[in-house]
This record gives structure tokens, sequence and C-alpha cells, in this order.
């Protein structure tokens, strides 16, 4: 199996509902972002590529125009990076062609300790 990653930067603030009182991610704070997109393919096409990057780019940079430096509240109910994660996904898949095709992983790292996976179904 071959796999291809492409990973974009973005700045974001964000609270997570539903906390404990005090919680300090309940209160707005920001992160600068890192979310990696995974595609995966047990043959490769010609050019030998899993998918072209390029198109990967032209899904992923009106999505992060959209979002760079917004409050992520208003467009994620409960904004953690699991549901961010999940929100890069059903983009990506509504975007349909060969990258929703091969997708397999999103991975969103929101500091250089704390990331999030979700694993989607490969084709």
């Amino acid at each position: 199996m071959f796999e291809i990653c492409a990973t974009y930067n973005f700045c974001a603030a964000h609270k997570i509902p539903l906390l404990k009182k005090g919680h300090k991610c309940g209160r707005v704070h920001g992160h600068n972002y890192k979310v990696t997109i995974v595609c995966a393919s047990k043959k490769l096409s010609v050019p030998p590529f899993v998918c072209d990057v390029g198109e990967i780019d032209k899904i992923m940079h009106p999505i992060l125009k959209k979002i760079d430096h917004q409050l992520l509240n208003d467009f994620i109910k409960r904004p953690t990076s699991e549901m961010l994660c999940k929100w890069f996904f059903n983009k990506i898949k509504r975007h349909g062609g060969v990258v929703a095709s091969k997708l397999t992983k999103i991975i969103v790292q929101e500091t250089d300790k704390i990331s999030a996976t979700y694993v989607c179904n490969a084709k």
C-alpha cells in the first residue's frame, strides 16, 4: 500500500463548550494548527502517484481560506481536534473525485503535543 501525505497550516481560535467551569479550553483561545491529508492506493497511477498533491491543494486551499484566522465555533458546534478532523473529512468527501476516493486519514495537530486522527473507510 502506498500513501501520500499533504500537510497544511492555519491559525484559528475556538472554545470548547460543555467543559467544567474554569477549564482553560472553555475560554476562547487559539492554535497554530496543522492538518495532514493522507491518501492511499495499492497501485500507482501514471505518473507514478497515489494521487496528485496539486489536486489535494485545489480542495484544501478554499477550505483553509474560509477558516484561517476565524473562530472555529462559527463552523463547528463542538470544535475539538477530533471534530475538526471529521469536518475536514466531510468537506473533502463532498468534493468527490480521486482525492475523496483515496482518502484514508486526516490528522489535525493543535500543538506539538496534541493531535487527533480520523481514520476513513479506505478503499
